[in-house]
């Protein structure tokens, strides 16, 4: 009996350390008898951006406007068109000066000085320009206007005098008046019926430079204390006059308004 139980002893030891055995301890193991698996942490989704800076790098700033206006004060220049007055005409004394672009009577508009003139301050000392050492000179940008185009005249005062004077703009001193050539040379637009802007508006013309006043018609007739603007000029050849208080008389000039 005891010789019995000594071997049942041994097969129920050997079989409970079998790996097959049912009734082995699991804890601490596995499923396969390893050890536990590792955690894996899940990286970033589809949805979430490996990148967390904004693309581009920085904001990109407008390079203004610079170039070719660079030199000219931007958009205050009045440009011109040289021609018959060479380089003077360009944008320097910027659009209006004391005038701004308020315009003339009816159906013309003061587009500004420009030539190297300067405006003054009301009660300037410096002395005014005289017939002697300035000379006036009147002409039309173009010869011939086609159907809708507008008319553009510049004045120039020349200073040829040894130092810098001042000349008078303003509405009441500068007057312009179109005239239809002909029979009877009609009147067909006057400054002075509808004047606008400073009644005077001196500026500086330095010595040997130049004050160009400029000037554009939209060919309509003026009429008396600022009425309503009569009937567009037809085709035909115009003469426009300017007339500068305290310098030499009236200067003209001709320009033709063509048919369509």
């Amino acid at each position: 009996m005891l010789l019995s139980a000594l071997v049942l002893l041994v097969v129920w030891a050997v079989w409970f350390r079998s790996p097959d055995g049912d009734g082995g301890n699991d804890q601490g193991r596995g499923r396969d008898g390893g050890h536990a698996p590792s955690t894996i942490t899940p990286g970033p989704s589809s949805s979430e951006s490996l990148i967390s800076e904004h693309p581009g790098g920085r904001d990109e700033v407008s390079g203004g406007s610079g170039g070719a206006d660079g030199d000219t004060g931007g958009s205050g220049g009045s440009g011109g068109t040289g021609g018959a007055d060479g380089g003077e005409d360009g944008g320097v004394g910027g659009v209006g000066g004391a005038n701004g672009a308020d315009g003339g009577a009816n159906g013309g508009a003061d587009t500004g000085v420009s030539g190297g003139a300067e405006a003054l301050p009301a009660g300037s000392d410096l002395p005014n320009c005289r017939p002697g050492s300035v000379e006036v000179t009147l002409r039309s940008v173009e010869n011939r206007y086609a159907p809708g185009e507008k008319p553009v005249f510049r004045l120039t005062v020349r200073n040829g005098g040894d130092g810098a004077c001042k000349v008078d703009f303003g509405s009441e001193a500068t007057v312009f008046t179109i005239i239809e050539a002909g029979d009877g040379d009609e009147k067909v637009w006057k400054s002075e019926h509808c004047p606008k802007g400073d009644r005077s508006a001196f500026y500086r013309v330095p010595a040997g430079g130049t004050a160009v006043h400029t000037l554009e018609w939209d060919r309509r007739h003026s009429t008396p204390e600022c009425g309503t603007p009569g009937d567009t000029a037809k085709a035909g050849t115009y003469l426009v006059e300017a007339k500068v208080e305290g310098l030499a008389e009236k200067v003209r000039t001709s320009f033709v308004l063509t048919k369509d």
